[in-house]
């Protein structure tokens, strides 16, 4: 079967990783394609993955106009060569687009309700749009749910798994990872992240109770240049399970920490409907607007300064591992059982659940 991916988030590369790796084995034939966002092409190496580079990202709403008829343009282009089987992607508007215009099976990820644009476009053009239980939006009968969330896809086994820290982590200390973020993102238009002055509070504020590292999609002032982790992005989350307080303004990397049982403090806009579920279920994120960041703070250190933890809660990331759906052995259903599968999943015969 040959399947069409286009990936443009680290995370989502993460969520179809192990898909794509044992369905190469199993003889089906991948075209990927992928945007230059953070560390993908880093991640498409590590793992020795082919794809096609679509080039930048563009930061402006003009920018991103242009370059989405350009993108989807390359992208009819390649399938028309490939000719896939199938279009499978997270949330992006060309894959869902493309697959139309050549009359071939859509299939969607999405995880972030508040996003207006992509919404306008993507769910028009999928067959289904697949999220968690905990997506606040509904796409009617082409909506599927499972249960957990992306990250529970990809971090299964993290605390199973060997890893040697960096020399510049002192593993005798709580260890404190701070993310900064663009908010280039289409979701993330007209939104504020922290000002230098904010970050240098942060860090004097949280490094009296332990290690502070700092995660940043901006290149970091000198100053702040000590702070920076040193870290293979293939093995972030390696890292990232090891730490004792998240902080920050990325959904994905405080979904990620709270579901490896790390608490995490997220400072951002819109909030999403997972983060909401993670710190309604589990208490395991505490979620503010950006006009709240001093009562974030205060909590960071709050929980940092009085809990008696060294590290994560492995027996929490556990149970909500055992609550969740296994996403890629359903997708292995769907490719392996090509296309009755398909007409199976639009009866409701198949129960992503």
């Amino acid at each position: 079967m040959k399947l069409f991916l286009d990936i443009n988030h680290p995370s989502h590369f993460h969520f179809f990783k192990k898909f794509i790796l044992e369905s190469q084995e199993a003889g089906h034939e991948f075209l990927i394609t992928s945007a230059e966002k953070d560390c993908l092409q880093t991640l498409f190496s590590a793992y020795n993955i082919p794809y096609y580079n679509k080039g930048p990202r563009a930061s402006s709403f003009l920018g991103k106009t242009i370059k989405f008829f350009k993108e989807v343009w390359t992208l009819y282009r390649q399938a028309r060569k490939f000719k896939p089987d199938v279009f499978i992607s997270f949330a992006s508007p060309y894959a869902a687009l493309t697959g139309y215009m050549l009359n071939k099976p859509v299939i969607t990820f999405d995880d972030t309700e508040a996003d207006p644009i992509l919404h306008r476009i993507f769910p028009r053009f999928s067959d289904f749009v697949i999220t968690s239980e905990s997506y606040e939006k509904d796409f009617r009968m082409k909506h599927l749910r499972f249960n957990g969330y992306k990250e529970t896809e990809y971090l299964k086994d993290i605390h199973e798994t060997h890893f040697t820290l960096p020399e510049d982590i002192d593993p005798e200390q709580p260890l404190i990872l701070l993310r900064f973020v663009k908010h280039s993102a289409t979701h993330e238009f007209g939104q504020k992240g922290f000002s230098l002055k904010d970050k240098k509070r942060i860090i004097a504020r949280l490094e009296p109770y332990g290690q502070v590292k700092i995660s940043s999609e901006d290149e970091l002032p000198g100053e702040l240049q000590s702070y920076k982790i040193n870290c293979a992005p293939e093995n972030m989350h390696q890292l990232m399970a090891r730490t004792s307080l998240f902080f920050g303004e990325s959904a994905t990397m405080a979904a990620e920490s709270a579901v490896m049982g790390v608490h995490s403090v997220l400072v951002e806009e819109k909030g999403r409907g997972y983060i909401r579920d993670l710190e309604k279920k589990y208490g395991l994120v505490r979620y503010y607007k950006p006009e709240q960041k001093e009562q974030a703070l205060k909590h960071a250190v709050d929980y940092i300064k009085n809990t008696d933890k060294s590290g994560p809660d492995k027996e929490l990331h556990k149970k909500i591992i055992n609550q969740s759906t296994n996403v890629t052995g359903f997708l292995h259903h769907l490719t392996n059982n090509f296309p009755d599968s398909l007409l199976d999943l639009e009866k409701g015969k198949i129960n992503i659940q």
